[in-house]
C-alpha cells in the first residue's frame, strides 16, 4: 500500500520541499480565488466559507507550524499525509469556485486532478506543483492502472468485511 501512496519515499527533505510547494500553490490559489470571491458568483456558500477559512494567512502559518511539529516528533509520513489531506480539501473547494460560472469546464470530483488541469490551462506551473505536492508526478499509465486496480481490490475487501461485521451485529450500518 505504501507504494501506491508513495509514503515509502518520504523523508524530511521531501517534506520541506512539499511545504514550499504548498506555500507556493497556496499563494497562487489565494491570489486567484480572492479575486473571484469578491465578485458575485453562483458558488455554494459552503465552498466560499471553506475558501475564506483556508485562504487566511493565519491558516497557512498554522499548517506550516503543525507540519514542523509533526516532523520534529519524528512522524515524517504523518507530516506528508497531513499536508496532502489539507491540500486536497483546499483544491476541492478551489475547483468548485473556479468551475462555477464556467460553461466549458465542470468540476468532477472523481477526476479532481483532471478538472483542476482543465481549469488551470493558462497556469501549467501551478498544475505541475500540485502534482508534485500530491506525489502524482512521474506516474505512468501502467502504474496508474495497477494502483487503481489495487485500490479497487482493497475497497471491495473493506466493503465485504464491513458487511460481515454488520451481519454479526458488531457495527451498525
Amino acid at each position: 500500500m505504501s507504494q501506491i501512496s508513495r509514503l515509502d519515499q518520504v523523508d524530511e527533505q521531501r517534506i520541506r520541499k512539499k511545504q514550499k510547494l504548498f506555500k507556493s500553490a497556496w499563494e497562487e490559489i489565494n491570489m486567484t480565488a480572492t479575486k473571484k470571491l469578491q465578485r458575485p458568483t453562483s458558488t455554494h456558500a459552503i465552498v466560499k466559507a471553506n475558501l475564506n477559512y483556508y485562504l487566511e494567512p493565519a491558516f497557512l502559518q498554522g499548517v506550516m507550524i503543525r507540519t514542523n511539529s509533526i516532523v520534529d516528533s519524528g512522524e515524517i509520513i504523518e507530516a506528508s499525509n497531513y499536508l496532502k489531506s489539507i491540500f486536497l480539501h483546499l483544491i476541492e473547494n478551489y475547483v468548485m469556485l473556479k468551475s462555477s460560472g464556467e460553461q466549458t469546464v465542470k468540476a468532477d470530483f472523481t477526476m479532481l486532478v483532471r478538472s483542476f488541469r482543465n481549469l488551470e490551462e493558462k497556469n501549467p506551473k501551478s498544475y505541475s506543483q500540485i502534482l508534485d505536492l500530491l506525489d502524482l508526478d512521474n506516474i505512468g499509465r501502467t502504474e496508474a492502472v495497477e494502483a487503481t486496480a489495487k485500490a479497487r481490490k482493497i475497497a471491495l475487501r473493506i466493503r465485504k468485511d464491513r458487511k460481515v461485521l454488520i451481519t454479526n451485529n458488531l457495527i451498525k450500518g
